[in-house]
């Protein structure tokens, strides 16, 4: 090989590397979004170290900003559930809303409501939620059952910069609001 093709081997061996180490940090960027704007409710579990033992179903509840919906529609490689109900932050209905997206499974047999979740001390209702009610998975929930649902509530009960409690029944668990 002469010296000039080793040298536009290298050159574009440098490329990609740069460029896969790129679109590495891209993902990782949003996963960061997600995981900042992401509190995991455990409904029944006792919580043994890292491992949760005996726990009826597991929820969890992603705040959605601009921030995190821009990262989503920047992103493809965005999970689909994610991008899907991402699409509301920009609905003109939400204005002076909070968009939140619950994703939950059923280990056990779990009975579910939209009714059961609060956001602080607003409890969300029928009119907050902005999945299809075809779509929903709700009441008596058989083990593996999984479903994703968005709603959208107040905006003076998500202050930025401040931790909110979010309950579903009496499980609850805490998320820091991003003040961007």
């Amino acid at each position: 090989m002469t010296r000039n093709k080793m040298k536009l081997v290298l050159l574009v061996s440098i490329l990609l590397m740069g460029l896969t180490g790129t679109l590495g940090w891209a993902s990782n960027s949003l996963q960061g979004k997600i995981d900042e704007r992401t509190t995991v409710i455990w409904i029944e579990g006792t919580a043994l170290g890292d491992m949760v033992i005996g726990s009826r179903a597991q929820a969890a509840f992603v705040y959605v900003d601009g921030t995190l919906s821009h990262a989503v529609a920047s992103d493809p490689n965005a999970p689909e559930w994610l991008k899907w109900h991402s699409n509301h932050y920009s609905d003109k209905k939400l204005k002076n809303r909070a968009l939140f997206i619950m994703r939950y499974k059923a280990i056990k047999r779990w009975s579910f409501s939209p009714e059961m979740i609060r956001i602080g001390e607003y409890k969300v209702t029928d009119d907050d939620i902005l999945t299809s009610k075809d779509f929903m998975a709700v009441g008596e929930l058989p083990p593996d059952s999984t479903g994703t649902l968005a709603f959208s509530v107040p905006a003076k009960y998500v202050p930025k910069g401040r931790n909110i409690l979010i309950s579903l029944g009496d499980f609850s668990g805490e998320l820091n609001v991003p003040k961007r």
